[in-house]
């Protein structure tokens, strides 16, 4: 089955609305690190390191930034290119969805680096679960709404 370039084009459509999500990500990512502060030093039998605490002013921005890229390209940008797409995206509802997974774990590996760069091996961020929800909880909230809208959007058509 080969696909036509009308089909096409609402996958190559999300294609770029994933990697635009992606730099935005990276970019609050870098954000939420700016005005960390120095809280001490650790040691174990084979490593040792810094500790640092969260500015929660900077990781709130960085959120928010997140947020904002995802919500304003979605209405603004990407809406529009799915409201005639129902049709293709039902057909193509497989590819989709790989390409969402695809992209998602794109993300995590991206996020994963940001935060080893900025960290290294040795350097702790306190409280670890904001740390986490970055890295983990983004992709996954991203894999879930592209999922979604490509499910919803297939189903106006109906």
């Amino acid at each position: 089955m080969v696909m036509r370039d009308t089909e096409s084009k609402p996958l190559f459509v999300e294609i770029l609305y994933m990697l635009g999500l992606i730099v935005a990500a990276v970019a609050a990512a870098f954000i939420q690190f700016i005005g960390r502060h120095y809280e001490g030093d650790y040691s174990s039998f084979l490593f040792g390191g810094s500790v640092y605490r969260y500015n929660h002013i900077s990781y709130v921005i960085g959120l928010v930034l997140f947020l904002l890229a995802i919500i304003l390209t979605y209405i603004f940008l990407y809406r529009k290119k799915l409201d005639g797409a129902g049709d293709i995206l039902k057909k193509r509802r497989g590819l989709y969805i790989f390409i969402t997974i695809l992209f998602s774990i794109l993300m995590f590996a991206a996020l994963f680096m940001v935060c080893f760069l900025m960290m290294g091996i040795s350097v702790q961020m306190k409280p670890e679960w904001m740390l986490n929800a970055t890295v983990f909880v983004w992709p996954s909230a991203v894999l879930v709404f592209m999922i979604l809208t490509g499910i919803l959007s297939g189903r106006k058509s109906e």
